[in-house]
C-alpha cells in the first residue's frame, strides 16, 4: 500500500475545532466561496445551524477551522460517514490549505473506520480541479432545476378523498416515516433518526408552518410531505423546496404556488461528487446545489459491505442521502 505524508499548513496559520459560535463565519466564508465559483450566494447561516444541532453530530470533534489571526479563512467537517464539506476563502487559495484538509478529512474518515469519503463541488471550479488533482474521481452528478420568474407550476387535482395541508405536530412522525422511507427505496444508508430529522426541519430556525405540507390519505394518514423554506438571497426572494416523499403507491404532493416571495426554486442537484481511496489526499462541497456541481469521493483503501451513499447536498442540502447512479464513475482505490 502506497502512503502519504500530510502536507504541512503555510506559515502563520492555525487551526482549532469549530463550535456552534462559528455558524457566522463559516456562513461568510462559504458565501464569498460560492460568489467566487457560481456568481451567487446559496448558502444560508440557518442551513449550518439546522446540520449542527442534529444530536447525533459531534461539531467539535468532526471539524476543523484554519484561521490568519482572528479571521477563519478555511474549514472542514465531516458532516457524516462518508461525506464532507470544505472551503477556502478566494484570497487564501493556491496555498495548499485545501490539501491539508483533504489529508485531515481523511485521516479523520479512516480513523472512524471509514472506506470512502467524498463532496459535492461545482464543475470546473478550483475544488473540483483540486479532487481532480488528488484523484478523486467522479461519483454522481446532479442538476437544479429552478422555475423561472413569470413561470408558474400548472396545478394538478389530486385523487378524490386527498388533501393537502399544514403539517400538525401530530403529523411529524408520519412525516419523518414517510420521508426517509421514500428515500431509502433507492438510497443505501441507514435510516435517519427522528431526533436528527426534526433538528433539520421543524427545529432549523426561523421554520414557519406553511414550510412543511403534507399530503392526507382518505383515511386520514400522511400519504406525501414536502418541506420548502422561504428567504431573500442577495436581494432575490426565493422558495427552496427541499426534501419531498410520498408512501408507496401515494400520489405525489400537489405543487404549492401560494407561498410567499418570488419564483419557487428546486436544488435536486447539477454538482460532481467526487471520491477516492483515503492514503490519497481529498477536498470540498458547497452545501447549495447548483447547475454543475459534481460529487467526488476518496475510497479509504478498506473493504466496504454495501455500496457508497452521497449524504444530503445541502443544506441546501436538498434532500437525504443517496446512492451512486448507475454510469457514475468508479472510486480510485488505495493501490
Amino acid at each position: 500500500m502506497t502512503t502519504t505524508c500530510s502536507p504541512a499548513l503555510p506559515a502563520g496559520l492555525t487551526t482549532r475545532p469549530l463550535t456552534k459560535a462559528d455558524s457566522r463565519a463559516v456562513y461568510e466564508l462559504m458565501a464569498d466561496s460560492e460568489r467566487h465559483d457560481i456568481g451567487s450566494v446559496e448558502i444560508e447561516e440557518e442551513d449550518l445551524v439546522a446540520e449542527w444541532q442534529r444530536p447525533s453530530y459531534d461539531l467539535g470533534g468532526s471539524s476543523v477551522g484554519v484561521l490568519a489571526g482572528d479571521r477563519l479563512v478555511a474549514y472542514a467537517e465531516l458532516a457524516g460517514a462518508d461525506r464532507y464539506d470544505a472551503s477556502v476563502h478566494p484570497e487564501f487559495r493556491g496555498r495548499g490549505i485545501g490539501t491539508w484538509l483533504a489529508a485531515w478529512v481523511r485521516d479523520l474518515a479512516r480513523s472512524r473506520g471509514g472506506s470512502v469519503v467524498g463532496m459535492p463541488v461545482p464543475e470546473g471550479s478550483d475544488g473540483d480541479r483540486l479532487l481532480t488533482a488528488l484523484g478523486y474521481h467522479v461519483r454522481w452528478t446532479s442538476w437544479v432545476l429552478r422555475l423561472p420568474e413569470g413561470r408558474t407550476i400548472a396545478e394538478r387535482p389530486l385523487p378524490e378523498g386527498y388533501a393537502v395541508r399544514e403539517a400538525t405536530e401530530a403529523d411529524r412522525e408520519q412525516v419523518w416515516h414517510v420521508v426517509e422511507d421514500a428515500f431509502l427505496e433507492w438510497s443505501v444508508r441507514e435510516k435517519q433518526s427522528f431526533d436528527d430529522f426534526a433538528a433539520e426541519v421543524w427545529q432549523r430556525p426561523g421554520f414557519e408552518p406553511w414550510n412543511l405540507l403534507v399530503v392526507t390519505a382518505p383515511d386520514g394518514s400522511v400519504a406525501g410531505s414536502v418541506f420548502s423554506t422561504y428567504s431573500v438571497l442577495e436581494d432575490k426572494p426565493e422558495t427552496y423546496v427541499s426534501p419531498a416523499g410520498g408512501a408507496p403507491r401515494s400520489p405525489p404532493p400537489r405543487s404549492r404556488a401560494g407561498a410567499p416571495g418570488g419564483g419557487v426554486r428546486r436544488r435536486a442537484g447539477a454538482r460532481r461528487d467526487r471520491v477516492l481511496p483515503v492514503d490519497r489526499l481529498p477536498h470540498r462541497r458547497p452545501r447549495a446545489l447548483r447547475e454543475g456541481r459534481h460529487g467526488r469521493r476518496l475510497d479509504l483503501g478498506q473493504p466496504r459491505d454495501r455500496p457508497l451513499t452521497s449524504r444530503r447536498l445541502t443544506r441546501r442540502r436538498a434532500g437525504p442521502p443517496g446512492p451512486a447512479r448507475p454510469g457514475a464513475g468508479p472510486s480510485a482505490r488505495m493501490p
